[in-house]
């Protein structure tokens, strides 16, 4: 029955965006990550110009905009970015842009980097976030938990509805319907494992996971630290070789951005095991941007192929 609701929100906000509004050119919105694109497209593609700034397909941990880019960037009205560590070039932007910058790591619930994966005595909210801006201390990748898609919702929508308030009664709506699609989605999440039970998945691709021990389900990589720039070194292979022969796992989760030689190492390791996709949201390839495929889908894509665990 929750899979039924959750397909008619979806449906419904499909249904909405293609109607009830008008285009306002002069008012744009630039967003940085697909999850808030998302958001925001669903919320007022046809009430404002919304923008994903990332090429399709790229890598946002290595993106710099380019000069036509910052124009674009600097001329908009309101720029949705996920955190000043996460996107360092916004800094460049605080001189030159004539609208609003938008951190929404200081909505969500944050998690340190180094002591969250078995401990949430850690959680940090966004206001001391913003008292503490050391942004390297804590775990950037805070949309995949669907609990902080609802925070970074709410916020999206106040700054749309200040752009275009003749549409506040269509925006809400909206918004609502997206807000229960993600409170089903986190009701799928909390029945993922039994209460009292934890479970260890294994994943080929950079650390990204951290936020789903909200879930007590621990992602676990041979990848130090968040960046997708560093490989894990031979030992780390075998030692995360090991540790997957210990788990007694058939599922080795992968991206579509994984270095594929680290992948194929694993599986020649462990011949056994079957690959699943799991997404890290940062961005999306051709065709889901063509089919408009939603974060709260893709949120749920993962579920699908977390509960195969």
């Amino acid at each position: 029955m929750k899979k039924l609701l959750l397909l008619s929100a979806t449906l419904a906000v499909v249904s909405l965006a293609s109607c009830g509004g008008t285009s306002t050119e002069e008012k744009s919105l630039i967003a940085t990550l697909y999850p808030q694109y998302s958001l925001a497209e669903q919320l007022a593609g046809d009430l404002l110009d919304v923008e994903f700034i990332l090429p399709v397909g790229s890598d946002p941990h290595d993106f710099e905009p380019t000069p036509s880019q910052r124009v674009k960037l600097n001329n908009a009205d309101v720029v949705l970015f996920t955190s000043e560590s996460f996107e360092s070039w916004i800094h460049s932007l605080e001189e030159t842009a004539t609208g609003k910058l938008v951190d929404l790591s200081q909505v969500v619930t944050l998690i340190e980097g180094e002591e969250h994966e078995h401990d949430h005595d850690h959680i940090l909210t966004g206001p001391k976030f913003a008292e503490d801006h050391d942004d390297d201390a804590y775990d950037p990748h805070y949309w995949l938990d669907p609990l902080n898609g609802l925070a970074m919702l709410e916020a999206i929508s106040e700054e749309i509805q200040v752009l275009v308030p003749e549409h506040t009664l269509l925006v809400e709506s909206r918004k609502e319907l997206i807000r229960e699609a993600l409170e089903d989605t986190v009701d799928f999440y909390n029945d993922l494992v039994l209460e009292g039970e934890e479970l260890d998945v294994v994943f080929a691709g950079h650390n990204a996971f951290a936020y789903l021990t909200n879930y007590d389900v621990h992602v676990l990589t041979p990848y130090s630290g968040f960046s997708t720039d560093v490989i894990p070194t031979a030992q780390s292979i075998i030692e995360f070789s090991e540790l997957i022969s210990e788990l007694n796992t058939n599922i080795l989760y992968v991206s579509s951005t994984d270095n594929n030689a680290v992948i194929e190492s694993l599986l020649d390791t462990n011949p056994l095991l079957e690959t699943e996709l799991l997404y890290n949201l940062e961005n999306v390839s051709l065709s889901q941007l063509e089919a408009e495929i939603h974060y709260q889908e893709l949120l749920m894509i993962n579920y699908e192929s977390l509960s195969k665990s």
